[in-house]
């Protein structure tokens, strides 16, 4: 299982790209590319899959340093992880990809967390990185709200 799950998202979802030249990053969500031909459809689901797997790691891990009985920003991370397991466990249209948005735990999971790292809290230059991600992660959903696809724009075959 890999633990740096943005990054090895990000490279399997462009080795994929590589077997789909049709596919435009620019104009297109990766879960597109599990509708696409064989190999690049793999490539997403090991990223997503693998991705979940590394998030639901860190809530573990966050859950576990934070010492509290409910850690509110594990849970979001937790949530995050479960939602990126199931994008590439079902493709992009079935009711359970993303587990219907779920994910969007994740604007809060970093807040969250930082609320429950007293250390972390008291200092200002983590709580205005935390912040300024956190603005960085809604600006991000923001915008692919607008291209969410109802179909996907690549060939089936």
């Amino acid at each position: 299982m890999h633990l740096a799950p943005l990054p090895w998202l990000l490279f399997w979802a462009s080795v994929a790209a590589e077997f789909a030249p049709s596919y435009d990053p620019l104009a297109q969500h990766a879960s597109e590319l599990l509708q696409a031909p064989t190999l690049a459809s793999i490539c997403v689901r090991i990223s997503a899959i693998d991705s979940g797997m590394g998030l639901v790691a860190l809530a573990i891990g966050v859950w576990r340093v934070s010492g509290q009985r409910i850690a509110v920003g594990a849970i979001c991370w937790m949530i995050f992880g479960v939602s990126m397991l199931t994008n590439g466990l079902w493709p992009t249209g079935h009711p359970m990809h993303g587990f219907n948005a779920i994910g969007i735990a994740n604007m809060i999971a970093l807040e969250m967390s930082q609320i429950g790292f007293s250390a972390w809290s008291a200092n200002g230059r983590a709580f205005a990185v935390t912040t300024v991600m956190s603005i960085a992660g809604i600006v991000y959903l923001w915008l692919n709200l607008g291209r969410t696809p109802a179909r996907s724009r690549l060939p089936l075959k």
